[in-house]
């Protein structure tokens, strides 16, 4: 916690002289069922943001809780809460830094009380193109993670459909796992790309994305989502609709994932999330 609190500390400290500023807020409620799991049957999963933007500087936290009914043997049903932070700070309109933070707090897995630290840039090519490139270290009392994610963006406008393009790579190295912990039968590299492409058209847009090859304990969304139970994923779909009015953002969306539960081998699990979020901005 004393990493949120100097977030917390170092946004106040440059609110001082902030003339430029916004704020925006956003909620999500996550629906996710599991199919051939042997150990989850499904459950919630509560998120809610805020980000805060001060001249240069970019500040964002999430508080994220998940509740997961489980099944016998398991004799308690699955409580997870984490925490998420992020700042980032803009050099010039080609340089941004960012640095960040995730705490977990899991009442059964092994990997409770995990700390993952990130630290990374972005840099703007020219008006639609842009890179970013974000190293995640991930220090567990059971195992040590390292992930590199290369992502690039090209923006184009054609009339008034805006379209925006994600390609992204993740490398994803284990390290230091005890002997028969959960990350036992995870390989020790895992190298995962992706695509996402969304369209908007006056406030209304569709989204759309894919992840290939397999990955597991992998950092997503930014830095803002960590799958840390022990599921190697080897596809994941994503579909989303939604749209922006009089600064609010609401959205629906859908994500197919196929898995592998690693502790017993137990092949071919599907998760299905179904994602509602209500985002507003002033």
């Amino acid at each position: 916690m004393r990493n949120i609190l100097y977030f917390l500390i170092l946004g106040l400290l440059v609110s001082v002289d902030a003339t430029e500023q916004s704020t925006s807020i956003q909620a999500h409620y996550e629906i996710r069922d599991f199919k051939n799991s042997k150990q989850k049957l499904d459950g919630t999963n509560k998120v809610i943001e805020l980000e805060h933007q001060l001249n240069r500087h970019n500040f964002k936290a999430s508080y994220e809780r998940t509740d997961t009914r489980t099944k016998f043997p398991i004799k308690e049903d699955l409580e997870v809460k984490k925490v998420f932070a992020r700042y980032q700070y803009t050099i010039n309109e080609t340089w941004k830094l960012h640095t960040g933070f995730i705490h977990i707090d899991d009442n059964l897995v092994s990997t409770d009380g995990g700390k993952i630290y990130s630290l990374g840039t972005s840099y703007k090519v020219s008006k639609p193109l842009g890179f970013k490139l974000s190293a995640y270290y991930g220090d567990y009392d059971i195992m040590k993670t390292y992930q590199f994610d290369l992502k690039m963006v090209y923006k184009h406008q054609f009339s008034n459909i805006k379209s925006k393009t994600i390609i992204e790579l993740k490398q994803i190295n284990i390290r230091e796992c005890q002997k028969g912990a959960i990350c036992s039968n995870a390989e020790e590299s895992y190298f995962t790309p992706g695509i996402k492409q969304s369209f908007s058209y006056f406030g209304n847009y569709v989204k759309a994305g894919a992840f290939f090859g397999k990955r597991t304990f992998a950092v997503m969304h930014d830095g803002f989502r960590v799958q840390h139970h022990a599921m190697e994923f080897d596809r994941t779909f994503m579909a989303g609709i939604g749209k922006k009015f009089n600064g609010f953002d609401a959205s629906v969306n859908f994500i197919y994932q196929n898995a592998e539960e690693l502790p017993m081998k137990n092949d071919d699990v599907e998760v299905r999330n179904v994602i509602l979020s209500l985002a507003y901005s002033f």
